[in-house]
């Protein structure tokens, strides 16, 4: 006798490792759709688990690079969405919004992603004589 859904233990196999991998590819493309639910144009390529970052993650293009490609892909808006692994985030293109956004809002932005290792890189990480 089975255990789930039939006689057969392959046959209840199969079905919890198709069960099994559904979940994790929902649960890898879950938060794929919050741009489109904010009204946001979005960059197009979501890879699960990796969002928008795959190629500068698996260093087959320049970090750099790849976000300008993402930059120039969002073309006439002010600003668009993309994704850092699940993670939602805002790529700002208006000077106008950001110089706003970096004056006027700043202490609503405190969570981004710029972090820098004083020992490693001592000019980004000057941040460690003002603490």
């Amino acid at each position: 006798m089975g255990l789930l859904v039939s006689d057969n233990y392959w046959v209840d196999t199969i079905v919890l490792m198709v069960t099994v991998l559904f979940l994790i590819y929902w649960y890898a493309t879950s938060t794929f759709d919050y741009w489109t639910k904010q009204g946001v144009r979005e960059v197009k390529t979501k890879d699960p688990f990796f969002g928008s970052v795959r190629k500068s993650l698996f260093l087959q293009e320049q970090m750099s690079l790849h976000y300008h490609d993402m930059y120039k892909e969002l073309e006439g808006e002010k600003y668009g969405g993309l994704f850092n692994m699940r993670t939602p985030a805002l790529m700002v293109r208006d000077p106008d919004l950001l110089k706003y956004i970096m004056i006027k809002d700043f202490s609503s932005f405190t969570d981004n992603t710029s972090h820098f290792n004083g020992d490693n890189d001592p000019m980004l990480g000057m941040y460690k004589i003002y603490k």
